[in-house]
């Protein structure tokens, strides 16, 4: 039995056609799947094969990024239509544009699906078809598993789509958290408003300059030199005195508050020659 199934035009594959297979009405066990994580949650980093260079690939090596995840079977028709548009309307538009709107990079993963591709070779005709440029063994479902159940079933045609937040101290998510997951007819304008909506981190403000000491003119009170000095708040300084402006002495440490310190030369009389600055640490 085949059935064709018209999609609105948002829609990945606008019409695709299925063979059932024997399956029955339950699409192979698709119908009511659940979530083994939720959006919301935060992913568990994992640890897969490249299938295009055989290196090991783990999720928390794109930290920086957003990443969006595509599960798929080397097989499945529909698969290769959403993957197609994936990589051209996700991986490359968002490349093209510099990021997202808060110009934070994305980056597209291919999970396989199904081990007989990497044993056939299939999966890598797969992402030359597509043009997907980063696709990962998943056979044993590891990712997958984290954010759709195997209860569902195995034989399920049909793309499997995450969306997560890689950028660390994000204000709108936490690091490596959930933001979308859609099976089967996941949606351009779907996937860019999760991504659009992950928040770039918020730059630290620069800290206020420092203010430069100010020395007042020393006055002699009571058979002694004595100024006023101000500076940054909370910021340590030394005052220095010379007697020929080559050689330095230590005077006094302070740390500026919110009112003048005020520093007496105890070693002064009125008929020395005496030189006085302010060393800020």
């Amino acid at each position: 039995m085949t059935v064709n199934r018209k999609f609105g035009i948002d829609n990945f594959a606008r019409y695709v056609t299925v063979a059932f297979m024997g399956c029955g009405v339950a699409w192979c066990g698709f119908s009511g799947l659940t979530q083994e994580k939720q959006i919301g949650d935060v992913a568990d980093d994992f640890q897969l094969i490249n299938v295009m260079t055989d290196e090991t690939f783990r999720l928390s090596d794109l930290e920086g990024s957003i990443v969006v995840l595509d599960f798929f079977f080397y097989w499945c028709s529909i698969c290769r239509g959403n993957s197609a548009v994936a990589e051209k309307q996700i991986n490359q538009y968002y490349r093209d544009l510099g990021g997202n709107p808060e110009g934070l990079p994305v980056v597209l993963v291919g999970l396989e699906k199904d081990d007989s591709g990497m044993r056939s070779g299939e999966t890598l005709f797969f992402a030359e078809r597509t043009g997907l440029e980063l696709v990962v063994d998943d056979s044993d479902h590891v990712a997958l598993n984290q954010f759709f159940s195997p209860r569902r079933g195995e034989g399920t045609n049909n793309s499997d789509f995450v969306v997560l937040n890689g950028v660390p101290n994000s204000p709108s998510h936490q690091l490596w958290e959930i933001v979308y997951t859609r099976s089967f007819r996941p949606s351009v304008s779907e996937l860019r408003e999760a991504i659009d909506s992950i928040q770039a981190p918020v730059a630290a403000p620069e800290p206020e300059p420092a203010v430069p000491a100010v020395l007042s003119h020393p006055k002699y009170v009571d058979g002694r030199f004595q100024f006023r000095v101000e500076g940054t708040l909370n910021q340590s300084a030394t005052v220095e005195v010379s007697t020929d402006t080559v050689q330095w002495n230590r005077l006094k440490e302070i740390v500026f508050g919110d009112t003048a310190t005020i520093v007496i030369d105890e070693n002064s009389f009125a008929e020395d020659l005496r030189f006085y600055r302010v060393v800020t640490n």
